[in-house]
């Protein structure tokens, strides 16, 4: 059977890309942006992206004949358009197949190589198809028709190494997130009912907006479905800081700080956000030292940050308030806070001077915030510990962090997130090889991986020393561009949303084969489109990413299905 061809190739090169002539009776308005199309060479099958599009026709002639009246002369127009009218296509050189696998392509298709007009069919020879155990379908990727042909991940490639979300806000990142994260929950499932011998893959989900713990939520806030917390109850553990939602929901865990973990690391952190002075973080380390030798305090020396003639009042909405102010007033004898003030700031007079203590008195008040979180002064009550304990053990399990009605107290977020790094390096750094591979899902990624705190950050660390020890990161980040270049160096798999910004948009792509091919289609994406490219797929593609209702249709078939499947081996034994 004769295939008509819809367009020939009659330039281009693999740096530049195709130049590709459409044939007269094509309309370009059916060749949108982002869509893939195949190629027949002569030895190879080509496999291409659209990045741009377009037509060049006479313009002297429509000038010359729209002098005259338009409505006599629009029949001849239209009759004459397609000898005077070329439609053309640029795309981008994905991959090429022959008489083997597909691969990235090393040659070019020859002048006049064809585009046949089965090209959805052939598109399917370059991707991998579902297996429902490795390879998952994340997408439909754009074509000029309107079949679709899934795409998966390859889920055990994807978890090897740190990848990235990138993507403005409402565009379908944390869709994806819980989509990604319901995936892998699966996959570690399926391996532990089958028996093998691979370590159990532990994700940690910091969780904004409850919408990995509780439900998804459209841009209205109304809910749309479970989040994956939710959708496989089993795998994960949620712990909350905001006491109204472990009230409301009676399986989610309390999470406390326990204050004497905080470091002077974690107040430089901060210092940003709370609007800290570079002299006062600059003097911190000996106002602490100070601290601890001229007061009562000693160990517990934070408390020399917060104690006030206010302190009272700043604590009468805690929690915790009568513990803590118990602890003060007779564990520490100190029963006058006004009193403790002023003799403390005297000492940093005497001790550093004037200028310093004055420093101390107007910053620290900046620091009261942080007496308004869920803190603890009970080791026993110490969450972060309990968290690190069941991602990092074989018997362990998945952890959520839901920030609850926190979720926009970045403080304490960043609080909870160094914390839980700096406890996760502490454990591991002990052992020759960790007990369970660690998938850590981290928002507002460039908090903690900027250029400026990324080799001072506890996850810095994590992100550097710990991947041989079964430590990953999903950065997940409306700005790339602020992430530090050696933390966009280590992704390996990458989902683009859309961005905006130059400079974002030039992170984001930069691992792409050719990233100034692809940086123009980015801020063309639709809502819920992305650019894949990286290990855990083949080819680098656009989707649009599967719809988050049908992906959570799917997750409750295959687990009914797996628990069928154990109840009737549990029989069999028993």
């Amino acid at each position: 059977m004769n295939i008509r061809e819809i367009g020939y190739v009659v330039s281009g090169s693999i740096k530049e890309g195709v130049k590709i002539l459409l044939s007269p009776k094509e309309s370009i308005e059916d060749y949108p942006l982002g869509s893939l199309l195949s190629i027949k060479g002569d030895k190879y099958e080509y496999l291409v992206m659209i990045n741009n599009i377009g037509v060049k026709g006479s313009e002297a002639l429509i000038t010359d004949l729209f002098r005259d009246k338009v409505d006599l002369l629009k029949p001849i127009v239209e009759s004459i358009g397609d000898r005077y009218n070329i439609k053309w296509l640029e795309a981008i050189l994905i991959a090429q197949m022959g008489d083997e696998d597909a691969v990235e392509c090393d040659t070019f298709p020859g002048y006049t190589s064809v585009i046949p007009t089965d090209y959805t069919l052939r598109l399917e020879k370059f991707f991998q198809r579902e297996d429902n155990y490795k390879l998952w379908n994340i997408g439909v990727p754009k074509t000029p028709g309107k079949e679709e042909v899934y795409v998966p991940i390859d889920v055990s490639r994807l978890i090897e190494l740190s990848f990235g979300i990138y993507g403005k806000s409402g565009t379908g990142k944390t869709f994806l997130g819980n989509i990604i994260a319901g995936y892998i929950a699966l996959y570690n499932r399926i391996n532990l009912f089958r028996g093998e011998d691979l370590k159990p893959i532990h994700l940690l989900l910091f969780d904004m907006h409850s919408e990995y713990g509780l439900y998804l939520k459209d841009n209205m806030g109304n809910k749309i479905a479970d989040g994956v917390g939710r959708l496989m109850r089993s795998e994960f553990e949620i712990f909350s800081p905001s006491q109204d939602l472990y009230k409301k929901y009676r399986d989610i865990s309390s999470l406390r700080i326990y204050l004497y973990n905080l470091t002077l690391d974690d107040i430089w952190i901060l210092s940003k956000v709370f609007g800290l002075t570079e002299t006062f973080i600059r003097h911190l380390p000996t106002l602490s030292s100070l601290i601890k030798k001229e007061t009562s305090l000693g160990e517990k020396w934070i408390w020399g940050l917060f104690i006030s003639e206010q302190l009272d009042d700043i604590l009468d909405k805690h929690m915790f308030k009568d513990e803590l102010i118990y602890e003060l007033r007779n564990n520490l004898s100190i029963t006058d806070f006004g009193e403790f003030r002023r003799q403390l700031v005297e000492k940093i007079t005497d001790k550093v001077g004037s200028a310093v203590a004055t420093s101390f008195v107007t910053q620290t008040s900046k620091l009261y915030r942080l007496l308004s979180y869920p803190i603890t002064i009970h080791k026993d009550n110490d969450s972060i510990s309990r968290i690190v304990d069941l991602i990092s053990s074989r018997d362990g399990c998945s952890v959520i962090i839901s920030m609850g009605h926190y979720e926009r107290e970045i403080p304490l977020y960043m609080m909870i997130a160094n914390l839980i790094a700096r406890k996760i390096h502490a454990k591991l750094a002990e052992v020759e090889e960790s007990d369970a591979k660690i998938l850590i899902f981290l928002e507002e990624a460039h908090k903690f991986l900027g250029k400026d705190v990324y080799y001072q950050s506890p996850f810095g660390v994590v992100a550097r020393e710990m991947r041989k020890k079964g430590v990953t990161i999903a950065v997940i980040d409306q700005r790339p561009s602020e992430l530090d270049k050696d933390v966009i160096s280590m992704l390996w798999t990458n989902f683009v949303f859309t961005l905006t910004n130059p400079q974002d948009i030039e992170s984001a792509v930069s691992g792409t084969p050719n990233p100034r091919l692809y940086s123009g289609l980015i801020a063309r994406l639709q809502k819920k489109n992305a650019l894949v490219y990286g290990e855990a797929i083949k080819f680098p593609v656009i989707l649009d990413i599967i719809d988050y209702r049908k992906f959570a249709a799917k997750i409750k078939r295959y687990i009914k299905e797996y628990a069928k499947t154990q109840s009737g081996i549990r029989k069999d034994l028993f």
